[in-house]
């Protein structure tokens, strides 16, 4: 609705066509940053673990 406020023609492909570029650089991204930290034994948080334990 927002888009289309400006833009009338503007559908659902208008919208994924225009966002999946940023989605994909933000997966890209983070997923490095988890490669990055987990390489250099940096841990994730406080308490946190790469390992979820099963209860």
């Amino acid at each position: 609705m927002f888009c289309q406020k400006y833009v009338k023609s503007t559908g659902i492909g208008t919208l994924v066509a225009l966002m999946l570029p940023y989605s994909v650089t933000l997966l890209i991204c983070w997923t490095s940053f988890l490669i990055l930290f987990w390489t250099m034994g940096w841990p994730l948080g406080i308490g946190a673990s790469y390992i979820y334990p099963a209860p």
